[in-house]
């Protein structure tokens, strides 16, 4: 299997977690050092909500782009051993993560939930976690409803290719899979949901076998080509 990976967009995130999490931490020690001084409070306290503000920019970053599980490299290695067939596309395509298959596109929907999550006939509900608060912050990803993003991302890479390979889009298959990163720290519970589209790590490949591959069609070499070659333009030509 072929992984492309945006490694500038990837650094650039990160550098800006980290960054702005120093950025607070400076301005907060400043803050302090200014509340001492009582004709100085009000900047301080000003200085105090700048940090708090910059330091959630910091955090939303650290949690998705430098905390363990990552996306790319988790998907990567829960992909690994697929033939030369497949290639997974992070942060080039159009949606963060398309997996090509022989069958047709793919779109992963990557889930950071932590803590408890329940789906009842198509209704998402999460549970208040004080330990997500803790370790995760403010900026910790919310469960939303998994079901609705994914038919999002069906839309979203139909309408591109509807765009970018139009003689062929239409016989493309589309489908899209819901990857909870983290199922160590996941307690999901569903009753009346679908759920031959939400998967782990581990099960992505069986899920991609035998749920999602007998509801697509295989490619012929001609529209195969013609959708990798609109994917891999998207990839500049020294990545390769």
């Amino acid at each position: 299997m072929k992984v492309y990976t945006n490694e500038p967009v990837v650094a650039r995130k990160r550098k800006i977690g980290t960054v702005a999490g120093f950025v607070s931490l400076g301005m907060l020690f400043v803050a302090i050092f200014l509340s001492f001084r009582p004709h100085l409070i009000v900047y301080a306290y000003m200085l105090a909500i700048s940090a708090l503000a910059i330091g959630a920019v910091g955090t939303y970053h650290i949690n998705r782009w430098v905390r363990p599980p990552v996306a790319e490299t988790t998907l990567a290695a829960a992909l690994k051993g697929l033939d030369r067939k497949h290639v997974l596309y992070n942060y080039y395509g159009p949606w963060p993560h398309v997996l090509l298959t022989p069958n047709g596109l793919v779109a992963i929907v990557v889930k950071r939930y932590e803590g408890k999550a329940r789906c009842q006939n198509g209704q998402w509900t999460g549970a208040f976690s004080f330990w997500r608060l803790y370790s995760r912050g403010f900026t910790a990803e919310g469960l939303g409803n998994p079901h609705e993003e994914a038919e999002r991302a069906r839309q979203v890479l139909k309408e591109w290719l509807q765009r970018h390979v139009p003689d062929y889009a239409e016989r493309v298959p589309v489908e899209a899979v819901v990857v909870f990163l983290n199922p160590d720290k996941l307690e999901l519970t569903m009753e009346g949901c679908r759920s031959d589209m939400i998967t782990f790590p581990k099960k992505l490949k069986t899920v991609l076998r035998k749920a999602l591959a007998p509801r697509m069609r295989r490619l012929s070499p001609e529209e195969y080509q013609a959708v990798k070659n609109a994917l891999d333009a998207l990839v500049p030509a020294s990545v390769d």
